[in-house]
């Protein structure tokens, strides 16, 4: 089972404060959005990847810089060495 998978049958089984602040986001997200995402039109993990390099930080949350950060969360064909 994956992380995710466990993580979504707890919230389901047992909602506590941790789990909505981690996935309460989703609530606000539009049907059309979701199920783009659950079909696979559209990798949240490459909207994920897009937004923490805007924010300019590496894989811990740390700041790095834009650029830093550019390479680091670019796509796994396209990124440079550190």
């Amino acid at each position: 089972m994956s992380k995710t998978q466990e993580m979504l049958d707890r919230y389901e089984a047992d909602v506590d404060v941790a789990d909505l602040e981690s996935l309460g986001c989703m609530q606000l997200m539009s049907t059309a959005l979701l199920i783009q995402a659950a079909t696979g039109e559209i990798d949240l993990n490459e909207v994920a990847r897009r937004f923490v390099s805007h924010r300019g930080v590496g894989e811990s949350g740390q700041w790095v810089g834009f650029e830093r950060a550019a390479e680091i969360w670019a796509p796994k064909g396209k990124r440079r060495a550190a």
